[in-house]
């Protein structure tokens, strides 16, 4: 059987009077004794006048619609998929309803979710908030950005030094709540998790003080290596970012993996994602 340990933990940063990023983290209890939970983590565009309700919007209303489908006694992979997609969908068709005058100063947000069932995690997400497996002393990335960066250095026109140094550099090409716009470009992946794995979702405002010239993304792992508790250690990460400058609102929501067991194969390897329909 799998047991499940969740924590979430979010800051306003050193530089902003609104917090709008948006998080949780759940753990639920099934009658077939398998760990479950949900991880939601959404940051508000900063373009809107009130993104913070963007983001709060898309967390409850995926929590509202994954938790019976995650507490259900007869749930497999492919439908716990397909309900993050639904509930994804849902939420960009309600923030897209919210009042606005222009389309650039629409309220809008960006969301990453990751469900738990037994040895099994499901991932979705549009924008560039992100999803790591940390196992052992290292952290890989899940997802990829749905941002300007990535895009060029994805086609070779960049490097990532290159990318990062430009204005344009934390544009996002997706997020919920276009107007004019129902298809957001949801990407979902699978993999398999083991004992001691580590899922964290977090927004650019952790991630990118764990990135050069600040740090490591394996900083993450160590970090989380250290610290049995894992609310303590969210808090460690968050206390980090502020020290290396927090200019943006922070929010991490993880989770820690006990008793899943997975193929051999994997077990000592990075894990084997099935992505869903790659960035374009």
């Amino acid at each position: 059987m799998t047991d499940v340990d969740v924590a979430c933990r979010t800051d306003i940063g050193n530089h902003h009077r609104v917090n709008q990023d948006a998080g949780g983290a759940w753990a639920f209890a099934r009658a077939d004794g398998e760990g479950a939970a949900l991880l939601v983590v959404a940051d508000g565009v900063s373009a809107g006048r009130h993104s913070e309700e963007a983001s709060r919007l898309a967390v409850t209303i995926l929590r509202d619609r994954l938790a019976p489908v995650l507490e259900a006694p007869a749930i497999d992979l492919h439908e716990s998929r397909g309900s993050l997609v639904r509930a994804i969908e849902a939420a960009n068709a309600l923030i897209a309803q919210r009042p606005h005058t222009e389309v650039t100063s629409a309220d809008s947000t960006t969301v990453v979710a990751a469900a738990l069932l037994g040895g099994s995690l499901v991932g979705a997400w549009v924008g560039d908030s992100r999803i790591y497996l940390v196992r052992r002393d290292s952290a890989t990335r899940l997802t990829t950005d749905h941002s300007w960066a990535e895009g060029v250095v994805s086609r070779g026109l960049m490097t990532v030094d290159q990318a990062a140094a430009d204005s344009r550099a934390h544009v996002i090409m997706r997020w919920l709540g276009p107007p004019q716009d129902r298809d957001v470009g949801i990407e979902t992946f699978e993999t398999a998790v083991v004992d001691g794995d580590l899922v964290l979702c977090c927004t650019d405002g952790l991630y990118m003080y764990f990135a050069p010239p600040y740090g490591s993304e394996d900083e993450i792992a160590h970090v989380l290596s250290q610290e049995a508790e894992l609310g303590r250690a969210l808090e460690t990460l968050v206390e980090i970012a502020l020290r290396r400058g927090g200019y943006d609102n922070i929010t991490v929501a993880a989770l820690r993996v006990s008793g899943a067991t997975s193929s051999d194969r994997i077990t000592d390897e990075v894990p084997i994602v099935d992505p869903g329909a790659p960035f374009e």
